[in-house]
């Protein structure tokens, strides 16, 4: 399994109020675009979980991400032949 990723650029937090419970979110466009990542769709998709505390975080959901797709040995680096460091 997969480490956990957190989104970055996202900011949440439960708040009470006068009608119930409800969730407050925020995101720095900058960061949030530069720093996760879509699917082959465009998306960055993610689910908001609670701590034992009752805290939300977000977590990256993978997918349909390149991420996702790749096997162990997709971890290797490829040159092309005029690229070959030696």
């Amino acid at each position: 399994m997969a480490d956990k990723q957190f989104v970055k650029g996202f900011s949440v937090s439960k708040k009470q109020g006068k009608y119930g419970t409800f969730l407050k979110c925020g995101v720095n466009i900058d960061v949030f675009c530069e720093n996760n990542l879509m699917n082959d769709k465009g998306y960055v998709n993610f689910t908001i979980f609670e701590n034992k505390e009752g805290k939300p975080y977000a977590v990256i959901d993978t997918y349909g991400t390149e991420q996702n797709n790749l096997k162990d040995d997709d971890n290797v680096v490829q040159f092309a032949d005029d690229e070959i460091p030696f």
